[in-house]
C-alpha cells in the first residue's frame, strides 16, 4: 500500500488506483482497516467486487492496464515497482500525446485536450478537419470523438461527485471547465448545465463544508471515538442530503 499511495501521488489524476478487498470482509470491517492505516482520502477507490480474475492466489497481487484497457503488466507488486512506475509514465505520455505517428495536427488536437484547453482544441479542429484529407482525417476525426469522449467524461464526474455527496469536489471540477472552454459557447452550454446543478445544491454545499475539516482530521489522523461522534452530529444537522449519508458512513469508520 504504501508504493501504491506513492504511485498515485506522483501521477495524481492521470493514474486510477481500485484498490479490491478479496479476503471475505465486509465493507464496514475492510474500511475502517484502512481509516486506520490512513490510506483514505487519497482518491484511491476501494471495492469488494473484482473486476476481473487476475490467476493469482497470493497477495499482494495487481494488474496493471493501460490507457486502452490493455493489461500490460500483471504479478506481485513488490517484486515489479520500477516495471509499474515505467509503464505508467510511458501510458500517460502516450494518452497526453498519441501514438507517435499521430499526425502533427492531430497530436496538436490531443495535446490541448490533455491540458484541458478544450476550446483550444475544438478550434484546432474546426480549422483542420475541413482541410484535411486521407490519414490526416481520418486521425482528426478519431481525436473529434475522442475529445467529445473525454469532455462528456469530464462532465460525467463532476455530476457523480454532486450526486454521491461530494458537491465542493464538484464545484471545483466545473470551474476548471469552465476556464477551459471560454470562448466556445457550445462547450460552455454543456458545462453550465452541470454548474446550474452545483449551483442550486446550497444545502449539500454547507453540509460540505460543514464536514470538510473533520473529514481531513480522519483522513490524516486516523480514527478517533470523539471525531467520530462530531462527523455523526453533521449528518444528523444535515439530515437528508448526500453528505449527511455520506458523513454517517464516515463517522462508522471513525469508530474504532
Amino acid at each position: 500500500m504504501p508504493a501504491t499511495i506513492k504511485l498515485k501521488e506522483e501521477f495524481g489524476d492521470a493514474l486510477a488506483v481500485v484498490l479490491v478487498e478479496s479476503q471475505g470482509a465486509d465493507e464496514e470491517r475492510f474500511m475502517k482497516f484502512a481509516a486506520k492505516k490512513k490510506w483514505l482520502g487519497r482518491d484511491l477507490m476501494w471495492t469488494r467486487e473484482r473486476p476481473f480474475s487476475t490467476g493469482a492466489r497470493g497477495l499482494p497481487n495487481f494488474v496493471l492496464l493501460d490507457e486502452e484497457g490493455r493489461v500490460v503488466l500483471k504479478g506481485n507488486p513488490l517484486s515489479m515497482h520500477g516495471q509499474i512506475e515505467d509503464e505508467i509514465g510511458a501510458a500517460i505520455a502516450r494518452a497526453r500525446k498519441g501514438p507517435r505517428n499521430l499526425p502533427k495536427a492531430a497530436s496538436k488536437v490531443r495535446s490541448l485536450a490533455s491540458k484541458g484547453q478544450w476550446a483550444k482544441a475544438q478550434k484546432q479542429l474546426d480549422r483542420d478537419l475541413p482541410k484535411a484529407s486521407g490519414s490526416d482525417a481520418a486521425a482528426l476525426e478519431a481525436e473529434a470523438a475522442e475529445l467529445d469522449r473525454r469532455f462528456d467524461a469530464e462532465l460525467a464526474r463532476a455530476t457523480w461527485l454532486l450526486e454521491n455527496g461530494h458537491p465542493l469536489r464538484a464545484e471545483e471540477l466545473v470551474e476548471a471547465l469552465m476556464k477551459g472552454v471560454k470562448g466556445d459557447d457550445a462547450l460552455t452550454a454543456r458545462v453550465q448545465s452541470v454548474l446550474d446543478l452545483v449551483e442550486a445544491a446550497d444545502d449539500e454545499v454547507a453540509a460540505a463544508k460543514a464536514l470538510a475539516r473533520l473529514e481531513a482530521s480522519l483522513y490524516e489522523d486516523g480514527p478517533d471515538a470523539k471525531l467520530a461522534s462530531r462527523i455523526a452530529k453533521v449528518a444528523e444537522k444535515h439530515a437528508g442530503t448526500r453528505v449527511a449519508k455520506r458523513a454517517t458512513r464516515l463517522a462508522g469508520w471513525a469508530d474504532q
